[in-house]
């Protein structure tokens, strides 16, 4: 039998997993690896970054910013909602309780992608999905071609849920910046 100061900390330990798991911390903007790679792949700063106006009803877990020097660029920076560890379905899963990870995609002035990491991964499968060699394979994606999971997307094993996760968020992020930029060009 469990004693009375055992039970206490079980209880205590599973409350602390519990309630840790549903809250979840805002998107980090200024990551040091956002930092890091804007000076590296393009010679900008974090003030740079110059957030962009989005069109009214567009709901986005996370941010579009451009960046002017040394030249025009994009960025969005956000959340992918996966699932926990058991399962889930992800088109009715509440933010609070599905795991995360956030990340970010360098688009060049056309919208096309030139770098995508991932920066906080927040779940506890599907690890994955941060290798540089799997996320190299959207560079030079801009939303011309259809991206789909086992046909031009590598699976894998394992992070079934992050590699769909992922994916279809780079498809509808890359969507939304190539259609705001073509507005910008039509209102012209």
């Amino acid at each position: 039998m469990m004693s009375k100061n055992k039970w206490i900390l079980a209880t205590l330990c599973t409350w602390l997993l519990v309630t840790s798991g549903m809250a979840q911390a805002n998107i980090d903007y200024t990551h040091r690896t956002l930092k890091k790679e804007m000076e590296k792949n393009w010679g900008a700063k974090l003030d740079d970054l110059i957030q962009m106006e989005m069109a009214a009803g567009t709901s986005l877990e996370g941010q579009f910013f451009t960046v002017m020097k040394p030249n025009t660029k994009y960025v969005y920076v956000g959340r992918v909602n996966s699932c926990r560890s058991g399962g889930c379905n992800i088109s009715t899963e509440s933010q609070g309780s599905s795991e995360y990870f956030d990340y970010f995609i360098f688009f060049d002035a056309k919208a096309n992608v030139e770098l995508i990491k991932v920066y906080n991964y927040a779940a506890t499968h599907g690890h994955e999905v941060m290798a540089k060699g799997w996320l190299k394979q959207f560079k030079g994606y801009n939303n011309s071609k259809e991206l789909r999971v086992g046909k031009n997307v590598d699976t894998i094993s394992g992070a079934t849920i992050s590699v769909n996760a992922i994916t279809e968020d780079i498809r509808q992020k890359t969507n939304l910046i190539v259609n705001l930029l073509n507005s910008k060009v039509a209102s012209k």
